[in-house]
């Protein structure tokens, strides 16, 4: 475990640089304090947890996150996989589960991160490298699952259209006027017919030509900007 003077310096450290990170108008992922569970695993990163074992304890965050009922079988697998005594995986994977839901709730910036974690936490470059693989993989596996979730409406797969003469008809209206006929086939498979005059068509082009100009201005706003992930 940390002595009190070990503590004390992390502490220190901390809040220099979040002094330092309001002082630019900046915040700090991790709040006004390290949790408990943090500081006392950076203490074994390096020393009573080596690299590879580290990883592996990643891998048995990430199943954890992900909402894997981790049994007594699990634990004992790890334990034999990384040869790490039970007490420091546990400290381990307490302080990097903590560390991981901070990380993976926040939109944080990936060079923040990288800041925090090794110039604020003091956690060794080659694990730094790991946890931010592990945040980039974590956000683009939940960007995934959410795009499979969300709820859509049926999209406008293919349409077609011809379009038709009256030569002879009860109605005098429609004799030798032109209309269009229009099928369009929706994303589900559904397909829909129906007619329209060539006044209504030409106001449907329009409308359609409206719509996608107020669209692109939409996206030119700042405020409704997305904010995308950036490739790995």
């Amino acid at each position: 475990k940390m002595d009190a003077s070990q503590r004390a310096s992390l502490a220190k450290a901390f809040t220099k640089a979040r002094d330092s990170a309001l002082r630019s108008d900046t915040t700090t992922f991790l709040g006004t304090a390290p949790p408990n569970e943090v500081i006392q695993m950076v203490t074994l990163l390096g020393t009573k947890v080596e690299r590879p074992a580290f990883r592996n304890i990643l891998q048995f965050v990430m199943e954890y996150m992900k909402g894997t009922d981790l049994t007594d079988q699990h634990w004992t697998k790890l334990k034999e996989a990384t040869g790490v005594h039970p007490g420091a995986i546990a400290t381990t994977f307490a302080g990097l589960l903590a560390l991981l839901r901070k990380a993976t709730r926040t939109r944080i910036d990936e060079d923040l991160f990288k800041h925090d974690c090794a110039d604020v936490l003091k956690v060794p470059a080659e694990f730094v490298s790991d946890l931010v693989t592990f945040v980039a993989s974590w956000k683009s596996l939940q960007t995934d699952v959410y795009e499979q979730k969300k709820p859509r409406l049926p999209g406008v797969a293919s349409i077609r259209w011809r379009v038709d003469v009256t030569i002879m008809s009860n109605s005098l209206n429609r004799v030798m006027k032109p209309s269009v006929l229009m099928e369009v086939t929706d994303t589900e498979g559904n397909i829909r017919t129906f007619e329209m005059t060539k006044q209504q068509f030409h106001k449907l082009r329009y409308s359609t030509a409206r719509l996608f100009k107020e669209l692109d201005n939409v996206e030119k706003t700042p405020i409704l900007a997305i904010d995308r992930v950036k490739p790995q």
